[in-house]
């Protein structure tokens, strides 16, 4: 693709729209600034020459969790004033009142989407959603000569996730970075949200795992047990060895679950850059061209996993299954060509072994429309990737470059309150058990399941009623199957089916430690007779 080039050689910006979970280095504000934040406010960290980029740091309003929650909110950020031009480089963390950055040991940016009220979202409706960054921390940076067209006339709001794993309230802010070009030979790229789920707030979706066989366990018998209990005894042996032979084979074939949408490109243009995000067990986000022969993949996005040592997996308490420590990107100048009306197709796949609750699917895609007048070549609706199409771990310099690049099997406790409030693993909550029926009810409400320990049938539907002044969801800890509700508020019902037997240890995701629910389901209710004795 020919386009207008930038004016000499002073970008060094990397062609990679580059994602990962390390904390930059502060940028130095100008002389005499203070190194607090200042709410709601951005503040100039350069002194460039005419021609030059400017540099930012701004900050949102205050945020507190309180302990052991998971806070959903929004909130209106502020905006460089007094310059227009295009968004090259931006990054977000969470930071404390002196600009420390704020570890996930007290509180976890889960995830933050920066939407501009101004316009209007390709793909999904509503503001346009430019920018988002997940555990693994998204930073922008586009391939040299394009850029985000910035206008002070904007109004940007975001969407944010917070988790505390401490007993205490916690306060942050986020802060991001901005690097704005006012150079006009710059050409402006849109934001394309391609989301597997619905667009929403929090557009989640499960992975059910295999139903994988149960492995019975034998008792074991003495030598100078009878013939009979012997017998008795090798022939549970025998069908253990058999169950857990299909259990590894189900295992090693490593299935997989792909959840799939098309979202129809509007004009003739070119995919410049792009980066994923997904949860735990995520294997990869691919693009395709499914109007195509063969369905030809264009672009990617692969997961890195944290080593055990990383803090993803060493924070306690567990409040959800940990995410990649960063997803690839990639980046092209010539671009990859898509016609007006073509459908992309956003192709998140999970590993199937084991059930994954409540995760996404999400591929940010930067577009520039072609223009004609400036060279750009006629599109190949078929075309694939570009020849110059490069790809990043997504892991910052300042960060190890070490990781997993499988997903990594990770069991989610139940974590309940000891006497004095601290989090502790428990194996359920508290209380008697209670058999239920299909269709009974179980009411959720503020810090409650009203039926904390139930005995099911398997195939018995519960029906959770939302009550209550805050929101709240069912999701899965760990158990035989992926489960998580949408968020509910007062009056909302959400119907689960159990369809395997084994025991579900659920917890509200909001409220992870102070709200549980285990449900035993059993092939059958029916008690045994015990045989008289004769």
């Amino acid at each position: 693709m020919r386009r207008v080039s930038p004016q000499g050689s002073r970008r060094t910006r990397s062609i990679l729209l580059a994602l990962g979970l390390g904390i930059a280095a502060l940028a130095l504000a100008p002389a005499g600034a203070s190194a607090d934040v200042a709410p709601n406010t951005c503040v100039q960290t350069n002194s460039p020459a005419p021609g030059e980029p400017s540099t930012w740091t701004c900050w949102g309003p205050s945020a507190s969790v309180s302990g052991y929650e998971v806070k959903r909110g929004y909130d209106p950020v502020p905006l460089p004033p007094g310059v227009d031009g295009y968004i090259t480089r931006m990054q977000v963390d969470l930071v404390d009142q002196s600009e420390a950055p704020v570890p996930i040991d007290r509180l976890m940016l889960h995830h933050i989407v920066f939407m501009n009220l101004n316009r209007s979202d390709s793909a999904c409706g509503g503001p346009e959603r430019f920018y988002g960054a997940g555990e693994e921390r998204a930073r922008i940076s586009f391939p040299d000569g394009y850029g985000y067209d910035f206008n002070q006339g904007d109004a940007w709001l975001t969407a944010w996730m917070y988790m505390n794993h401490r007993a205490q309230t916690d306060t942050a802010y986020v802060q991001y970075k901005l690097t704005i070009d006012s150079d006009p030979a710059i050409r402006p790229v849109r934001s394309y949200w391609l989301d597997v789920g619905d667009c929403q707030a929090d557009p989640i979706y499960n992975v059910p795992g295999s139903e994988l066989p149960t492995v019975q366990k034998c008792k074991k018998v003495g030598k100078g047990a009878s013939r009979a209990a012997q017998r008795r005894a090798g022939k549970c042996r025998k069908k253990a060895k058999k169950q857990k032979r299909a259990r590894d084979e189900i295992i090693a074939a490593k299935p997989t679950h792909t959840l799939s949408k098309d979202v129809r490109i509007k004009q003739d243009g070119f995919l410049i850059a792009g980066a994923g995000h997904t949860h735990g067990g995520a294997l990869a986000l691919t693009l395709t061209k499914p109007g195509c022969p063969g369905n030809p993949e264009v672009a990617r996005s692969d997961p890195t996993w944290g080593n055990v040592d990383h803090p993803f997996y060493n924070v306690k308490p567990i409040l959800h299954e940990p995410g990649p420590m960063a997803m690839s990107a990639f980046g092209t100048e010539q671009g990859i060509p898509v016609k007006a009306n073509q459908m992309i197709r956003l192709n998140s796949i999970y590993d199937n072994v084991q059930p994954h609750a409540r995760v996404m699917g999400i591929f940010v895609v930067y577009f520039l429309k072609r223009d004609g007048g400036l060279g750009d070549p006629p599109i190949g609706e078929c075309a694939g990737s570009p020849s110059d199409i490069q790809y990043g771990d997504g892991i910052p310099v300042e960060e190890q470059k070490t990781g997993r690049t499988e997903p990594v099997s990770f069991r989610v406790p139940l974590t309940g309150l000891d006497q004095v409030g601290n989090a502790i693993e428990i194996d359920g909550p508290p209380g008697p058990f209670r058999t239920l029926s299909s269709g009974a009810t179980v009411t959720v409400g503020d810090r409650f399941f009203s039926e904390p320990n139930v005995i099911v049938r398997k195939g018995t539907t519960l029906s959770y009623l939302f009550t209550g002044n805050e929101p709240h969801n069912l999701t899965l800890a760990n158990g035989p199957m992926g489960i998580g509700s949408p968020d509910a508020t007062s009056g909302e019902v959400y119907n689960q089916t159990f369809t395997r037997s084994g025991i579900y240890r659920l917890f509200c995701g909001l409220h992870p430690v102070q709200m549980s629910e285990r449900v035993v389901v059993k092939n059958s209710l029916k008690k045994k007779k015990k045989k008289r004795k004769k």
